[in-house]
């Protein structure tokens, strides 16, 4: 939450569209630290 009033804040958050991205990025740099976690946890190996 903190971050979003960051970018609020930010100049260069004009418009729209600025939003959606940040949302964008912000969503998959979730999802690839979730995945990460996950994989770590499982107890096989993976190949690749």
């Amino acid at each position: 939450m903190a971050f979003f009033i960051f970018i609020w804040r930010n100049r260069n958050f004009n418009e729209l569209f600025d939003g959606i991205i940040y949302a964008s990025y912000i969503s998959l740099g979730f999802a690839a630290v979730e995945n990460i976690f996950m994989y770590s946890d499982m107890d096989m190996e993976l190949e690749l």
